[in-house]
């Protein structure tokens, strides 16, 4: 039982050039890189709420995830076996792509309630978390880790977006700061590990995100055109401006000598999560790419549609 969790020679027989092409690209599939630009242009132009809890629980999972890493400090497969060499020195149980795309994908369907939904989610997340081994950066006890600590994490969030949890969204936007804050400084105070700047970038990002989120509910109120000409020109802006901001900001801060831990964690936690849920949709509105209907009565993002 013991080499069936943790022998990875199986891969190696297995691999040839267009398994490796095809599982590269399900592992971008399940990258940050990816996830970032699937959030922002489904909140732009798909469905604001949606993507809205889908970066809420994408960001709260990432935290977990490399939290249990550090606490369990499990190795990686030998280097040998390695055909991404992103993962650096890392740990490797629970595996962060397994259990994010449990997440992500699983809430996509489970928003949209469409069997396509499910069937093409359990595509790309049986896919995504085959891909770790095949490219030898996981052993099966880390991948069947990740998808059993990523259905209980999406279990646990459908419970607490049911009814009985709605009063939530009545509440001061204050306090769901504070709740976010405090969720976040539990996992802080108790890191089983030192602390990396990239693990606090995640706590930032989400603190900016969210913020984002109130911000426009209460002040922009954007909502996305039907018109695909809008659609698309919402996308394009969006997508320039935060490119920009991710490469322009770093290159700013080594101009004015700003290049610091602060600085960085500021800018590409606080600002590119906040241009994502707030900047970014008040330049829709003023370019008048939104919809022009009255919006007043929408309901707080982590409820509805």
């Amino acid at each position: 039982m013991l080499d069936f969790l943790h022998n990875m020679d199986w891969t190696v027989a297995i691999r040839s050039d267009i398994l490796t092409l095809i599982f590269k690209m399900f592992t971008l599939i399940g990258d940050s890189g990816f996830l970032l630009l699937l959030v922002s242009v489904g909140y732009w132009v798909i469905r604001k709420n949606a993507f809205a809890r889908v970066g809420l629980f994408l960001l709260l999972s990432a935290l977990l995830n490399a939290y249990l890493k550090d606490f369990f400090q499990d190795p990686r497969p030998d280097a040998i076996f390695h055909l991404d060499a992103k993962v650096g020195k890392s740990f490797g149980f629970p595996s962060g792509h397994s259990q994010i795309a449990v997440i992500v994908w699983f809430w996509l369907a489970w928003e949209y309630r469409k069997t396509w939904g499910w069937i093409a989610s359990s595509i790309l997340v049986v896919g995504i978390c085959f891909s770790r081994l095949y490219l030898g950066v996981h052993d099966v006890e880390d991948v069947l880790g990740g998808v059993g600590i990523g259905l209980i994490s999406f279990l646990t969030f459908i419970f607490l977006t049911s009814k009985r949890f709605e009063w939530w969204k009545n509440i001061n936007p204050i306090w769901q700061m504070v709740a976010i804050i405090l969720i976040e400084a539990a996992f802080f105070l108790t890191w089983p590990g030192k602390l990396q700047e990239r693990i606090l970038g995640y706590g930032i990002f989400l603190v900016g995100f969210w913020t984002g989120v109130i911000v426009n509910k209460q002040k922009i109120r954007f909502l996305r055109s039907m018109d695909w000409r809008k659609i698309v020109g919402a996308s394009l802006i969006g997508l320039v401006g935060l490119f920009t901001l991710r490469k322009g900001l770093p290159e700013l801060g080594s101009i004015l000598s700003l290049d610091g831990t602060i600085f960085r964690l500021l800018n590409q936690g606080l600002v590119v999560s906040f241009y994502i849920t707030a900047i970014a949709p008040w330049i829709f509105q003023i370019l008048k790419l939104g919809d022009n209907r009255d919006n007043s009565h929408e309901t707080l993002e982590l409820y509805g549609n």
